[in-house]
């Protein structure tokens, strides 16, 4: 698991590599909410979504290439004043433990490998 560093901004475009790809996040609010853009490799996967909390934000399986690719994960409800250390962080999760995080989420029993 990789945390995303973020600031306390309202707008910003971060990039990172993970799974030997490169990642490119835009955050942005818009009236009440946060949204994202998600770009791998320069392929743009995801425009203008609304984030929630403790949810995949790539929300289909081509965009993690049928499970070759793991998925970005807040950890709480998405406010950008409480990013850099407010509590409030962004994750990358690899393939195998966002499937553990998710059958999780299904089922509240956390898996044993």
């Amino acid at each position: 698991m990789y945390q995303i560093p973020l600031t306390a901004t309202a707008n910003q475009q971060v990039s990172f590599n993970a799974d030997g790809s490169t990642w490119t996040i835009r955050l942005f609010q818009a009236v009440t909410s946060l949204c994202i853009d998600i770009t791998r490799d320069g392929t743009v996967l995801l425009s203008g979504s609304r984030c929630l909390a403790a949810q995949g934000l790539m929300p289909y399986d081509w965009m993690r290439a049928n499970g070759t690719y793991g998925n970005l994960v807040f950890d709480s409800d998405p406010d950008w004043t409480l990013f850099g250390g407010g509590g409030c962080n962004l994750y990358y999760m690899e393939s195998a433990e966002y499937d553990q995080f998710e059958q999780y989420l299904l089922t509240g029993v956390i898996p044993s490998d």
